[in-house]
């Protein structure tokens, strides 16, 4: 039976696989997307009318006046939006109204209520909320990943779905079904029957003379302010990060690799990143194929394959291997995937877009190469190579994984953590084939 606890279950879940529940999760690599549900575009501007009406001291005394102006400009329904990125400037402003204990429950409204249009939806396809509830709760993360997706989803379900049946037709849609631990973790939410809270606590900004001793100095980018829980905040001093305990102690991290050490512990006891992801083996950055790719400059000129192979190179193993909301802005997360880092070397190292954020859709963009294993002497240097490492994989996943042809008989790959990595280019290639696997090559310059 569909009551609050089931609307509370779908938000935990769709919060939870779009931004971990990070009510402040800004993404500008891609045109504006904020918030716990990583709205995008007009919907994003929507959220920040919302705020604007409902949480007015709030947005009157974080938003930044950028936005402001720009909402006196743009209503919520115009499609400038679609094309607005958040500035770096904005980012520390925008992150701190939308964490304010008003814009939470802001947010937790707006959530609310596309799960209600995401139910009538749902309706229309034949599912009952009452008698499917678990189904129904599942579609509705589909939906907000990718109604195309969803829809594609229903039409094969049968009379009486189950939460079985829509996640095993999820996990084998070729627009979804890339995401498997994304599924995972809704999947996991939804059939524990792990409800969201309601009132989400406040985060309290706090002057720099509030925190206690055993810093050392600098704002962390925060504007002489720090975001604190009620029992314990975190400072960023550059690559160090010192976590401040209630009783008064302090840990300090420092990062490697993409991710933060503790330094008292012998191992290293990792502190995951600012927007961290719930699986590691998660792919998600909203994207469904329906997220426009990361944008170039015009103004600038299109970089060759050089720039972007030495760009990639810079950045060899400054990376934790996540597929989290947080893949498609590495230098932020500190982690991304194998697509995702892709499509950063390409924009960052050459301005070039590829026209996708994920293995699935980059495939259908450049010019096909060569269906096959290849030769070396049929690639060129910026090519990218993709692999489906085996037979036994989704019939109808045309690709797993995503490399860098970097020539002179290497290839650049982000699998591992710490990440990328650089290696004989045919050693995956010959993985592949060798398992009755598919290999690609794709060029894009």
């Amino acid at each position: 039976m569909w009551d609050a606890t089931a609307n509370q279950i779908v938000i935990k879940a769709i919060g939870t696989v779009e931004s971990n529940l990070d009510y402040g999760a800004i993404n500008p690599s891609d045109a504006i997307t904020l918030g716990v549900a990583q709205w995008y575009g007009t919907r994003a501007a929507g959220l920040l009318f919302h705020i604007k009406v409902e949480a007015t001291t709030s947005f009157d005394d974080y938003c930044p006046d950028t936005i402001k102006d720009a909402m006196l400009a743009h209503p919520a329904t115009d499609p400038w939006w679609n094309g607005r990125h958040v500035t770096r400037e904005e980012t520390a402003r925008l992150r701190t109204l939308l964490t304010r204990a008003d814009s939470k429950i802001v947010q937790n409204v707006l959530l609310i209520a596309d799960v209600a249009g995401y139910l009538d939806i749902a309706a229309q396809w034949g599912l009952d909320k009452d008698t499917e509830t678990l189904a129904t709760e599942f579609f509705c993360t589909i939906y907000h990943q990718s109604p195309r997706a969803a829809s594609q989803i229903c039409s094969i379900l049968p009379t009486k779905a189950t939460l079985e049946n829509i996640y095993q037709a999820a996990i084998n849609n070729d627009i979804v079904g890339d995401y498997r631990s994304r599924q995972d973790t809704a999947y996991n939410i939804i059939s524990n029957q792990e409800p969201a809270s309601d009132t989400p606590p406040d985060d309290v900004i706090v002057d720099e003379e509030d925190i206690p001793d055993g810093g050392d100095g600098g704002d962390g980018g925060n504007g002489g302010k720090r975001r604190r829980s009620k029992d314990l905040y975190m400072v960023d001093r550059g690559n160090v990060r010192v976590l401040y305990h209630k009783n008064g102690s302090t840990t300090t991290f420092y990062k490697s690799g993409g991710v933060y050490l503790a330094a008292d512990g012998s191992a290293g006891a990792k502190y995951t990143n600012n927007n961290p992801d719930p699986d590691p083996d998660t792919n998600n950055d909203n994207n469904d194929g329906e997220t426009p790719p990361a944008t170039t400059n015009p103004s600038l000129p299109k970089g060759t394959a050089s720039d972007i192979i030495t760009f990639a190179r810079s950045k060899l193993l400054d990376f934790s291997y996540s597929q989290g909301p947080g893949r498609m802005t590495p230098e932020i997360s500190g982690y991304t995937d194998c697509s995702a880092f892709l499509v950063y070397a390409f924009q960052k190292g050459g301005n070039v877009s590829l026209g996708g954020t994920y293995t699935g859709n980059l495939c259908t963009r450049g010019r096909l190469v060569k269906d096959g294993a290849p030769t070396e002497a049929e690639m060129n240097p910026g090519d990218l190579i993709f692999l489906r490492w085996g037979s036994t994989v989704r019939s109808n996943s045309p690709f797993d994984h995503v490399e860098l042809y970097c020539g002179g008989g290497t290839r650049i790959s982000m699998g591992r953590t710490p990440g990328p990595t650089e290696a004989a280019w045919n050693v995956d290639i010959n993985a592949a084939m060798s398992n009755s696997g598919r290999v690609q090559i794709r060029r894009y310059l």
